[in-house]
């Protein structure tokens, strides 16, 4: 009953189950559909992907980024530009706390450069969103260059050794 009221409101809305919170998502699958909604932003239509990645912003990262015209725009800047329709994505590494999560994620844009992320999320604890994994953050990272000294990630959680890319 409660899974066909679910996909009734879901169609209902004009999203797919999916592209929606729901509280069976772990983190990284969270992560994963959106950077997937991101490298397949224009289908089926413009800027869907971007829709996606809208629906799991956490309340607090709506308040500091939205209305979600204002998220549209800050998703083609510079920063985030190389996430929309990138050639691939790998989730490297995690750390995750009963309510907290943050995840590193390569990915190499459709010109062949590759861009790190570290992407934060937490356990939301109010309706509508109550046990649904959401974003809080998602931070452009520099990466070591390949001739480079091994740099560091500092995160609010643990330390991480930046991968030899």
């Amino acid at each position: 009953m409660k899974l066909t009221y679910f996909l009734i409101l879901a169609v209902f809305v004009g999203c797919a189950p999916r592209e929606l919170p729901h509280p069976a998502l772990s983190p990284q699958e969270v992560v994963h559909i959106n950077f997937l909604a991101l490298q397949q932003n224009d289908s089926p239509e413009l800027d869907h992907g971007i829709e996606i990645a809208w629906n799991f912003a956490s309340p607090t990262n709506k308040e500091n980024t939205g209305p979600i015209e204002r998220f549209n725009i800050m998703v083609h800047n510079e920063n985030f530009r190389p996430l929309i329709n990138c050639r691939h994505f790998e989730i490297r590494t995690h750390f995750q706390e009963k309510s907290e999560a943050e995840f590193l994620v390569l990915i190499e844009d459709s010109e062949g450069e590759v861009h790190s992320y570290m992407v934060s999320l937490s356990l939301q604890k109010y309706p509508p969103y109550d046990d649904c994994w959401m974003i809080d953050a998602v931070i452009p990272m520099r990466l070591p260059s390949k001739d480079g000294p091994r740099v560091a990630f500092f995160t609010s959680f643990n330390y991480w050794p930046a991968p030899f890319l």
